[in-house]
């Protein structure tokens, strides 16, 4: 819920059509991945709380800051994820 509210109060039509084509992948891939790594979604989780600490406050700037940073740990973190289950 937390990704679709910002998507759909971007006010930008290519993001809410881009999510929309990718949102089902998107989700099962990050409720897959969350439910089998505790540190993993904490990160998650407190990125999310301090987004829209940042939104409250109405920084943008710092919003997209801590946005880059989510989505740059996340697909750092699903990536190990991915290589530690893989067989070698």
């Amino acid at each position: 819920a937390f990704h679709e509210a910002i998507v759909d109060n971007s006010a930008n039509r290519y993001l809410i059509e881009s999510y929309t084509l990718v949102s089902g992948r998107v989700s099962a891939l990050r409720s897959r991945n969350l439910s089998v790594s505790t540190p993993l979604r904490r990160r998650s989780n407190a990125a999310h709380r301090a987004i829209a600490a940042a939104f409250e406050k109405g920084d943008l700037p710092e919003a997209e800051q801590i946005v880059d940073e989510h989505v740059s740990q996340m697909a750092i973190g699903f990536r190990a994820l991915r290589r530690a289950e893989s067989p070698t």
